[in-house]
C-alpha cells in the first residue's frame, strides 16, 4: 500500500491543472488527464447528494500516461489531492461507462463516505497507542542501558542508543506487526463502509456486482503485473462475499 501511496503522490501535481471541480470550471488538459466528460459529473453530483457531501471535490479521467503511472486508474480510485487538499475521485470512463448507473452511484457514494469519515478511529487510535508504546520503550531502553550496558555513558548518549535500538526493532519485526494490524483494521473500517454505502443507495444486489466486475478485471490484469495487483486480487471478492452474508442473514 506505500507503493499505492507514493504513485499517487506522484501522480497528483500532474493531475492538479486538469481536475474539474463539481462546479465545473473549464479546465486546460494535458498529457496526464482530461476533464470527465458531462455525463459523469452528473453521476458523481448524483452520487454526492445522496450523502449530502458539502466539501469541494474535484473529478478526473486520466489518460494512457496516468494509467502507466497508476495502473488502478484504469478502473476508479480515490484520494486526496495533496495540493488542493480537495477529495478526488479519479474515473476511467471507458471502465466505468461498461458499469450499469446503480453500479455506478454505489461505488462513488462508498468513495464519499471515505471522504466524509476520514481515517478509521480504530486506525488513529492505534497509531496513537503505537506511538506511545515506542516512546515508552525508548525510555525503558534508556533506564535499562543505564543500569547495564552504559552506566558510566552519558544520558545522551544512552538516549541516541536507545533510539538506535528501537529504529533496528522496527525495521526488523515491529513495522511489519504494525502494518499487518492497520490492514485489518482497515478492512473491517472499509467492510463497514460498504454497509453504509449499501443503506445510502438502497441496492445491495448493485454493490455486489460492481465489486465482482472489479474483481474480474483485477484478475485480468493479474496476469500482466503481478507484483502491483497482488493486493487487489482477492480484496474485492472478499467484499462482494461480506454484502452476500449480510444479505443472507448470517
Amino acid at each position: 500500500m506505500k507503493l499505492l501511496q507514493k504513485q499517487i503522490t506522484m501522480l497528483f501535481p500532474l493531475l492538479l491543472c486538469c481536475t474539474s471541480f463539481a462546479k465545473m470550471v473549464e479546465l486546460k488538459e494535458d498529457y496526464t488527464a482530461k476533464q470527465a466528460p458531462q455525463k459523469i459529473v452528473l453521476v458523481v453530483e448524483k452520487a454526492a447528494s445522496l450523502i449530502a457531501f458539502e466539501k469541494n471535490y474535484e473529478i478526473a479521467e486520466p489518460k494512457k500516461t496516468a494509467i502507466e503511472i497508476l495502473p488502478l486508474s484504469k478502473f476508479i480510485l480515490y484520494a486526496i489531492n495533496p495540493s488542493t487538499k480537495n477529495p478526488v475521485i479519479i474515473i476511467n470512463t471507458e471502465w466505468f461507462s461498461q458499469l450499469p448507473e446503480k453500479q455506478q452511484i454505489f461505488l462513488l457514494v462508498r468513495y464519499f463516505l471515505f471522504f466524509k469519515e476520514g481515517m478509521a478511529f480504530s486506525v488513529k487510535l492505534f497509531l496513537l497507542l503505537s506511538l506511545l508504546f515506542e516512546i515508552l520503550l525508548i525510555i525503558f531502553l534508556t533506564w535499562a542501558l543505564g543500569k547495564k550496558g552504559m552506566p558510566n555513558k552519558k544520558k545522551w548518549l544512552r538516549i541516541l542508543a536507545s533510539i538506535g535500538i528501537m529504529i533496528i526493532f522496527s525495521l526488523t519485526f515491529l513495522n511489519k506487526i504494525d502494518q499487518k494490524i492497520i490492514y485489518h483494521l482497515n478492512k473491517r473500517y472499509r467492510l463497514q463502509a460498504n454497509e453504509m454505502a449499501v443503506k445510502k443507495t438502497g441496492n445491495r444486489q448493485a454493490a455486489i456486482e460492481a465489486f465482482e466486475k472489479l474483481h474480474r478485471d483485477i484478475t485480468n490484469e493479474f496476469e500482466n503485473d503481478k507484483t502491483f495487483w497482488a493486493p487487489y486480487k482477492t480484496l474485492f471478492q472478499e467484499y462482494a462475499d461480506a454484502l452476500k452474508q449480510k444479505e443472507n442473514g448470517s
